[in-house]
């Protein structure tokens, strides 16, 4: 039936648009099909159209999160066009492939075809997810070598990719030689240093990104938002609001939860209530999870409580830092009960299973109520390697309750996870002089001094306002992004 249709000199004359319509739809299973009859007819066999019918599907295919259907038609390619090297390459790097991706651009090089500004962001990305510094500096140095470094796209690319490696200097050296910056240059140079832990560098590039006169967008707001909560900058907080407001991204949901967790972080319970209460959107389970994390964090710990379970009776399904949020309340407002049925109830009731966070909490609950061998019990009889947290935990509620025994036990196991924290041995030392064992006091004194450790002494952060505070450096680190392009160690050869 189908043979003579295929055959048919008018049909070569619609498969092409036809595929090319399932391509734009990712349309993978009709071109699937489309693909059988193809085979089955003979077109592919015959048609005069064959290395181009070919293409397309190896396109469909990569496109639509189908690579080794998409490689196996790419083989039987005889001539291969940087276009459909493209397709391959990138749909390796979408689907989760990023070193087969890289061995497609090597292989593409070592043939002597050249990269273009298509080419260039896949193999960043996939040297991203890798984080593979030193062979993405080297595609960066090709990039320049081929006249496409200075592609914005690329660019937003390089920028992207150092910052996942962790090379912030790297990464602002490419933006700052940017002629020009879209909101997507902005945006991943200010989440880039959140990410990295430069926090107050982010809100400096977001103070450019103002005096610039660049709009902001949601994702603007949601790189920016965690910086101004992680130094508790509420002026900038609030004009970020402002701004948000303005340009109508109030109804985006992560806007409105970095917003919710950015006013916690900052002291403002009240307005992180009120963004909660007077979102447009439908609160999702983030949401709920950070005005419950909001008012634990504030000692409301009855509010927190009461919150969960509004959150429960709405068909919102408590995720692992929503139990977080409430062990935690139960912990600090005394709920030993409460607290333990929750635990209990999180994987058998929930399917959530508990997490070292979850372990230690309910440490910290039966430590505060003086119940130290159930909670050493606990411990003992955890199905995964308890953490730092864990035996923290432990050794804070022997203190309260000088209990020498297991703070000793403690103690010992967190000499082994983290010798260099100075506050482990400052509190070993405390329970042995709350119960007068001054000889074991200079013990522990010594074992610091032979280790070469000294507790820090505490510091306070104060910053005045229309007073720019000194700007931390960067990381120092080597950028080679103009080295020429070597062949590196490993899998892949270029």
């Amino acid at each position: 039936m189908y043979g003579s249709f295929f055959k048919h000199p008018s049909t070569n004359q619609c498969l092409l648009p036809l595929l090319q319509s399932l391509i734009r739809s990712r349309s993978s299973r009709l071109g699937a099909q489309l693909h059988a009859f193809l085979i089955s007819s003979g077109v592919l066999s015959s048609a005069p159209r064959r290395g181009l019918l070919l293409s397309k599907l190896v396109v469909l295919y990569s496109l639509s999160g189908q690579p080794s259907r998409a490689r196996q038609l790419f083989d039987r390619i005889s001539h291969r066009t940087p276009f459909l090297w493209n397709a391959l390459i990138r749909g390796h790097a979408q689907s989760g492939l990023p070193l087969d991706a890289l061995r497609l651009f090597a292989r593409m090089v070592s043939l002597g075809l050249s990269p273009d500004y298509f080419t260039y962001p896949f193999a960043l990305k996939a040297c991203a997810d890798l984080s593979l510094h030193r062979l993405g500096a080297q595609v960066h140095g090709k990039s320049l070598a081929s006249g496409f470094g200075a592609d914005e796209y690329v660019q937003n690319c390089l920028i992207a990719m150092y910052m996942s490696c962790g090379d912030t200097n790297a990464a602002t050296k490419v933006f700052d030689l940017m002629t020009a910056r879209s909101i997507v240059s902005w945006n991943t140079v200010i989440a880039g240093c959140c990410r990295n832990g430069f926090a107050r560098e982010a809100l400096a590039v977001f103070d450019r990104m103002m005096d610039a006169g660049v709009g902001i967008d949601e994702a603007t707001a949601v790189s920016v938002l965690p910086a101004c909560a992680h130094l508790k900058d509420l002026r900038r907080g609030r004009l970020v609001q402002k701004l948000v407001d303005e340009g109508g991204f109030d109804a985006d949901s992560s806007v409105r939860n970095s917003l919710i967790d950015m006013y916690a972080k900052c002291g403002c319970l009240e307005e992180a209530t009120r963004v909660f209460d007077g979102g447009q959107c439908e609160r999702d389970v983030v949401a709920w999870t950070a005005m419950i994390g909001a008012y634990a964090l504030h000692g409301r710990e009855s509010e927190a409580l009461a919150l969960s379970h509004r959150m429960v009776e709405s068909g919102v399904a408590p995720n692992e830092v929503t139990f977080t949020s409430m062990l935690y309340s139960c912990s600090h407002a005394g709920l030993v009960d409460e607290g333990l049925h929750l635990f209990d109830k999180m994987s058998n009731a929930h399917g959530v299973k508990p997490n070292a966070d979850h372990y230690a909490c309910v440490v910290d609950l039966l430590g505060r109520a003086g119940r130290l061998r159930e909670a050493y019990e606990l411990i003992a009889g955890m199905p995964l390697e308890p953490n730092h947290a864990v035996w923290g935990a432990l050794l804070g509620a022997c203190v309260i309750h000088e209990n020498v025994e297991l703070g000793e036990l403690a103690a010992k196991r967190l000499f082994e996870i983290e010798p260099e924290n100075t506050g482990n041995y400052v509190l070993l030392g405390n329970i042995y002089a709350a119960v007068g064992r001054w000889a074991d006091v200079e013990s522990v004194r010594s074992m610091m001094v032979r280790r070469g450790l000294r507790k820090a002494p505490g510091r306070s952060l104060v910053e005045a306002r229309k007073v720019e505070a000194s700007r931390r450096q960067f990381r120092s680190s080597s950028s080679s992004c103009g080295a020429p392009f070597t062949v590196p160690e490993g899998d892949v050869n270029f």
